[in-house]
């Protein structure tokens, strides 16, 4: 016994319903979360059993309509650090870490500003 959603998600295998419907099918979790990324609209969510436990985060995360992490975004962005220590360490002198011109406009709106006193810190929104 298969669902009407399943049926419909099935057909998505074959491009003349994924024109007619303008909709894809994503497998797989790096998919899923990538696609969630580019802001498309998750419309169907379907996994396993096993699959849900695997992936609690990033199914609690399109359910809830938060950013799923980490993206492929933040695995370059690691990358990018990781060979800027390397680097670093040759040259014995500081590095440059390249930032897209996104990450450089997301930056400046997320930086939280802070208030130091003697006592504490904190985080002022």
């Amino acid at each position: 016994m298969h669902s009407p959603r399943l049926k419909a998600a099935r057909r998505l295998n074959k491009r003349a319903f994924r024109q007619r419907e303008r909709a894809f099918l994503a497998e797989g979790p790096q998919a899923v979360a990538e696609a969630f990324h580019c802001g498309a609209q998750v419309t169907d969510l379907f996994v396993t059993v096993p699959a849900r436990s695997r992936h609690h985060d990033l199914v609690t995360a399109i359910a809830e309509g938060a950013d799923p992490t980490p993206s492929f975004a933040d695995g370059l962005r690691i990358q990018r650090v990781l060979a800027a220590v390397e680097a670093s360490s040759t040259s014995r002198q500081w590095q440059e870490i390249p930032v897209s011109e996104r990450q450089r406009v997301n930056q400046k709106a997320e930086q939280p500003r802070v208030h130091l006193n003697s006592e504490r810190s904190e985080e002022i929104k």
